[in-house]
């Protein structure tokens, strides 16, 4: 009988997880055309991201409500997001340009990190609500053909993101300051109020350009690429230790496309310069000798690819 009743419960448990789920929002744009190759806009958006429980993470787990252990929960994120942009013709539709400006303010913004537990002076590696956040920037992309032939592009953006409540985590994967001899020192405890969120770079842009040649059986097609991404941090602490350096990364293309589009033929080497970077890093605890880890994007790599579509319509 007490497990029937313990069943209706956690049923009930459930049912209300599902119902903190549903929520209302609403979008309002409000568009502008001065004449027809011009759009201006204005648009004001909520949404949310729902609450969970942090499957496959070690240490989201604690007492369950009927004994045992279970995956410790995280609430709704909601946003208000802000947008104001352009998009336009120009040079008798030579030029296309895109920009836009924008801000997200969020609630119970939801993360990952390192949460500093006081009462066992330890680290636990949760997904947690982290409070009130915000997400800003600007974007910019152009689009350019000069002569029928070529093509030159562009887009750039501009990202500043912050923490705006505190959140306290444990910097114990330090070698300057290693926890086992360190244990106790509130130095160790570090607020990421006022920090940026991890793994996103403040300034990146890329550049690219084409140029074709036409013949009556296709086209051939040289194309460059060059991009560009700023340095940022693996986790949100801001230290030298995990900062990821900036990259650079360019690209090189020549295509075959058939004058009747049904094969296409590419030839192509990626990082030409054979270029070596990172996208992240992490460093181990005492456990783990404070050793450090990184994840190594690909150096230069070429092929060659053929692509044959059949059917109707080619």
């Amino acid at each position: 009988l007490s497990n029937v009743a313990q069943h209706a419960d956690l049923k009930n448990v459930v049912q209300l997880s599902l119902d903190e789920t549903i929520d209302t929002n609403f979008r309002v744009n409000l568009d502008y055309t001065p004449n027809d190759d011009v759009l201006v806009y204005f648009g004001v958006t909520t949404g949310y991201r729902s609450g969970g429980y942090s499957l496959g993470i070690g240490d989201s787990r604690g007492p369950g409500a009927f004994g045992g252990i279970e995956p410790l929960t995280y609430d709704q994120e909601e946003v208000m997001a802000y947008e104001l942009g352009y998009k336009g013709l120009h040079l008798d539709g030579k030029l296309q340009l895109n920009a836009s400006l924008y801000r997200y303010d969020y609630d119970d913004y939801q993360d990952r990190v390192e949460i500093y537990n006081e009462a066992s002076q330890s680290s636990q590696d949760q997904v947690r609500n982290a409070g009130s956040a915000e997400n800003q920037g600007f974007e910019i992309e152009v689009l350019w053909y000069p002569t029928e032939s070529l093509t030159i592009g562009g887009n750039a953006s501009w990202t500043e993101t912050e923490y705006n409540d505190d959140i306290i985590i444990l910097e114990d994967d330090n070698p300057a300051y290693p926890d086992n001899l360190f244990f106790g020192d509130v130095s160790l405890a570090q607020n990421l109020k006022g920090n940026s969120f991890k793994r996103i770079p403040e300034t990146k842009y890329t550049l690219w350009g084409s140029y074709s040649w036409r013949f009556d059986a296709g086209s051939l097609i040289v194309g460059a690429s060059y991009a560009y991404t700023g340095e940022y941090y693996s986790s949100g602490i801001e230290r030298s230790l995990d900062e990821v350096p900036e990259r650079e990364r360019t690209d090189v293309s020549l295509t075959w496309r058939h004058s009747s589009e049904r094969w296409t033929a590419r030839a192509f080497v990626d990082n030409v310069f054979d270029e070596r970077y990172t996208r992240g890093i992490g460093t181990a605890t005492a456990s783990g000798d404070w050793m450090q880890t990184a994840e190594i994007l690909y150096p230069r790599y070429y092929g060659l690819d053929v692509t044959y579509r059949w059917g109707e319509g080619f």
